[in-house]
């Protein structure tokens, strides 16, 4: 894999072009999170696929969303089998079919198989297994106690990686979860993600890193208007031409999106700017 990086030039007016980055393998192509989708994703021109990671009873990371397999509190039911994956083992897990479509659910390890060596990795680290993973800040009193809770999985994930740990873009909305990472990895490569770009500046500044995964719809807050400019700014989640647009407006350098391709209509009513064969 390679370093996420932007890509260069700009285009027919003068604006440079973002990071494409494939939310869960571009979500609105293929089922989401699978080999399928790491596999389309990187055939639409993708150049960082983004994948969930979370943790099966034995500790095994895989590449899944929610918390549970069936529909349970904020788990969709995506699949064909039951109960939290945090309380299931790992074979059990990897046989649950996603979204009916025949695909299942991906160990990590198969998943960073999948992706090609020209298209860099974006790890979301969701659910370190059986306990509340605490979004967001810790308190100064919680921040040990946090981070240690996310250590066992977080040095599992980075196992699997072995020497394409340097080269992935770690993710979080726990702030906790990536100083487990930079513990392990000084040189990691770090993105707190958060609902408000106002949470994801001060997640940055306390991990000591200047990428930010803000959500699309904070970026207009008089916080963001003066600072995102010190920041490389991936925003989420564009599922539509107008969230695209919306975020470009902002001048983000990255895309998290759904789809490829809505970067292409930031004109009126989606005026193309460069060649769709890119």
């Amino acid at each position: 894999m390679t370093r996420p990086s932007q890509r260069p030039g700009a285009d027919a007016h003068g604006m440079s072009t973002p990071t494409a980055i494939a939310h869960r393998g571009f979500a609105g192509l293929a089922p989401e999170n699978t080999l399928a989708a790491a596999r389309l994703a990187a055939a639409h021109g993708a150049d960082v696929i983004e994948c969930d990671v979370v943790a099966t009873a034995e500790g095994d990371p895989v590449v899944f969303h929610d918390p549970a397999l069936d529909e349970s509190g904020e788990s969709r039911g995506i699949t064909d089998r039951t109960g939290r994956v945090a309380e299931r083992g790992t074979d059990y897990v990897t046989g649950a079919t996603v979204l009916d479509s025949g695909e299942h659910v991906p160990t990590f390890a198969r998943f960073i198989e999948a992706i090609p060596e020209s298209v860099s990795l974006n790890a979301e680290l969701k659910h370190p297994g059986n306990i509340d993973p605490r979004y967001g800040v810790p308190s100064d009193d919680t921040r040990v106690a946090r981070r240690e809770a996310w250590q066992p999985f977080v040095d599992r994930v980075l196992d699997v990686l072995g020497a394409d740990a340097p080269e992935t873009l770690f993710s979080s909305f726990s702030q906790s979860a990536l100083e487990a990472v930079r513990r392990r990895e000084t040189d990691a490569r770090l993105a707190p993600l958060a609902e408000s770009v106002e949470t994801a500046f001060e997640m940055a500044e306390a991990l000591g890193t200047n990428t930010i995964h803000p959500s699309i719809a904070s970026l207009t807050t008089t916080e963001a208007s003066t600072c995102l400019e010190a920041y490389t700014v991936n925003a989420w989640t564009a599922r539509t031409w107008t969230d695209a647009r919306d975020a470009l407006r902002h001048d983000v350098d990255g895309l998290i999106a759904d789809y490829p391709y809505l970067d292409m209509s930031e004109g009126e009513y989606g005026t193309t700017h460069h060649d769709e064969t890119n």
